[in-house]
């Protein structure tokens, strides 16, 4: 019996799979015109009988090198794959992946009942998909079904990797995390609704029995992301995925949604014109990191996304007369503990519009564009304290309203903000006021609708 036998591909023989053993396998020029997974599979078990009885470093990796075809690649001393790596490496392949301009996006939850039922799910939706549309081969989950859960339906087009201008064949940089952050959003929300269908959750301790319930894996055991394309094959473990949950969907664990509140946030910032699409999808790509891997929210980031997502509404929209678009997800704002001074700074906003219908907007721009320049503490609180004056005596004047006021919340001025939470303070305050743009429309208030 071969070697290759002892490896089950049996997971792996579905047309879903075509996609993913291709890009595995494209390296290998035999393999061009095929267009059906058992050949495939042919030609892995024989790359797999390679990497374990000869000395090939990455045979089912994007490049096979042998220490005879290249020994500038060889490290002595390291020993060949054994069958059990193997074995995990051919394991790993088999969840929910997305194919994007060449690059293969791939999680999977090994041994977990609840993540296979969800692969069930998909696939069949997408066998549904394919059998609609004739000679086409199945690539990997619908991309709008993501997008539907990050409430970006609108976008038509999914970028998953920076544009490179030098050289049209290059599919760039990937934007793993983006990818990566779609279908656990996906992934994630779908737990919730089983669980939310069947029970009646309300702590974090009854979400944690009742996930415990459905399988205990989806504690114990890491999540895999791997990252198949033209360039090295990478692949990373997630952890601790209930706390992710714990900490980023607090209101999704006790009511049903379509979409996720940090999602409908994160993907206001997914600008997909050319001429922001590589500078903030680089720095989304970036925030995500910190978020799935560190449990961590990136301020200073995400101050310079909102920045962005002002010069791209000002840019493509105000300038054109159009009407300005709102950062969703706002309630983003009161899962962080600043509700306070988003609301505050809405609320101006509107008050200024209100007060100066003329020039209203031409006034909130204007404070955006003097506060989003600061980096300190103290001159940031300056620097909006002098904006609010200046605007206070310009409404005085139009008015003819001497006793006209436009206020600072007291703690904005008197507490210390340092670190992250300068950059908590500097990111609500400019979300609040880039909302309060598009005041006076019905979405506008429905989506800035914080209580």
């Amino acid at each position: 019996m071969s070697i290759s036998q002892n490896i089950d591909l049996s997971n792996l023989n579905d047309s879903y799979y075509y996609r993913l053993l291709y890009n595995l396998l494209g390296h290998m020029l035999q393999n061009k015109k095929i267009k059906d997974v058992d050949r495939l599979l042919e030609i892995l078990k024989d790359e797999i009988e390679k990497t374990i009885k000869e000395d090939f470093r990455a045979s089912i990796l994007v490049t096979s090198v042998s220490k005879e075809e290249g020994r500038n690649f060889y490290l002595p001393g390291e020993s060949l794959l054994s069958e059990d790596e193997v074995k995990e490496i051919i394991d790993d392949l088999d969840g929910i992946y997305i194919y994007n301009n060449k690059r293969i996006f791939l999680f999977k939850i090994k041994n977990s009942r609840v993540f296979e039922n969800y692969k069930k799910e998909i696939i069949a939706t997408m066998k549904k998909i394919y059998n609609e549309k004739k000679n086409q081969i199945d690539e990997g989950i619908d991309f709008k079904r993501l997008l539907e859960k990050v409430n970006a339906q609108k976008i038509k087009k999914l970028y998953l990797s920076s544009s490179d201008r030098n050289n049209k064949k290059s599919s760039g940089k990937a934007y793993s995390n983006i990818a990566l952050f779609l279908i656990l959003n996906d992934f994630i929300l779908y737990i919730l609704k089983y669980i939310n269908k069947y029970s009646n959750v309300k702590s974090d301790d009854e979400l944690l029995i009742q996930l415990l319930n459905r399988d205990e894996n989806i504690l114990y055991v890491p999540a895999v992301f791997t990252v198949l394309g033209s360039e090295k094959k990478r692949k990373y473990y997630i952890n601790n995925l209930v706390d992710f949950i714990f900490k980023f969907y607090p209101e999704e664990k006790t009511k049903v949604s379509e979409y996720s509140i940090i999602g409908s946030f994160l993907f206001s910032f997914y600008i997909i014109d050319k001429d922001f699409r590589d500078k903030v999808l680089g720095l989304l790509d970036k925030f995500l990191y910190y978020l799935i891997f560190k449990e961590y929210i990136n301020w200073a980031i995400l101050s310079q996304m909102i920045s962005i997502f002002y010069d791209y509404n000002s840019k493509k929209f105000i300038r054109n007369n159009k009407k300005p678009i709102s950062i969703k997800g706002i309630k983003f704002f009161i899962m962080m503990d600043l509700k306070k001074y988003f609301h505050w700074a809405y609320e101006t906003g509107k008050t200024i519009i209100k007060e100066s219908p003329t020039n209203g907007k031409d006034y909130i721009e204007e404070i955006i564009k003097n506060i989003r320049k600061e980096e300190l503490p103290g001159r940031f609180k300056d620097e909006l304290y002098n904006s609010l004056y200046k605007i206070t005596e310009k409404i005085k004047k139009e008015k003819g309203n001497p006793n006209f006021n436009l206020e600072i919340d007291k703690d904005i001025i008197e507490k210390n903000h340092y670190g992250d939470e300068f950059y908590k303070l500097k990111s609500a305050i400019m979300a609040g006021f880039i909302n309060s743009l598009s005041y006076k429309s019905e979405e506008a208030n429905t989506n800035n609708n914080i209580s």
